[in-house]
């Protein structure tokens, strides 16, 4: 099914009720006008021989031509305006901006405090100023406020991650539509392909409802 040509969307395509690969395939039907090829796509859980108690999906077939134009024309239309993307991740950049950076300084230096509480607490037990059960109860209180400082300091240098993230995400997608944008009516078979790949993560089909999900292309896949 994968063979050069044939399934453009071959890999890409899954059934978004059971979660089987829909798969191409086509069938030769006689009329009075001689032999037609019909080409459509089919969910693999809709196929009985590959379960014991029958087919587990009613799922209705696409056809190859239709699917294979809608998505497409999809593609096209981010590459000539990714604008809907961008805004996306400019929207979760913006979002993820909220907390100033000041604060990850407030949380380290809060973090090195109660690690010199911690310090300053055995010390006085050494000096003989504190028994072992003080040290245990006061040791335990600040051992909890410095656990609940470090997660919230992890948490922040997520959110700081994914901002950075975002803002590199943004420039390699307006890096690749502009290198594609160009002829993007004329490609081939094999060209269409490369630009599927790299920019469909897949394509999910439930019904008369298809839903293409895009994702970012890799640094390899930009530099091509």
């Amino acid at each position: 099914n994968r063979a050069e040509g044939r399934y453009l969307l071959a890999g890409l395509t899954v059934c978004a009720r059971c979660g089987y690969a829909y798969y191409g395939r086509t069938q030769w039907t006689t009329e009075a006008r001689g032999r037609h090829a019909y080409a459509y796509y089919r969910c693999g859980g809709s196929d009985s021989p590959r379960f014991a108690d029958g087919a587990i999906c009613n799922n209705r077939p696409v056809n190859v031509a239709e699917l294979e134009k809608h998505v497409w024309q999809s593609v096209t239309a981010l590459v000539q305006d990714p604008s809907r993307m961008i805004e996306e991740w400019s929207r979760r950049t913006a979002s993820n901006s909220n907390t100033p950076f000041g604060e990850r300084a407030e949380l380290t230096t809060s973090v090195r405090a109660h690690e010199r509480a911690l310090q300053r607490l055995l010390d006085a037990y050494e000096a003989g100023a504190l028994d072992i059960q003080d040290l245990k109860s006061r040791s335990e209180r600040v051992r909890g406020r410095l656990a609940t400082v470090r997660r919230e300091l992890d948490s922040l240098d997520q959110a700081i991650d994914k901002t950075r993230e975002l803002k590199l995400l943004v420039g390699r997608v307006e890096d690749f539509t502009r290198r594609v944008r160009d002829g993007l009516d004329q490609l081939g078979w094999n060209d269409q392909r490369t630009v599927l790949r790299a920019l469909v993560a897949r394509i999910e089909i439930d019904d008369d409802d298809v839903n293409v999900i895009f994702r970012v292309p890799s640094t390899a896949q930009t530099d091509r």
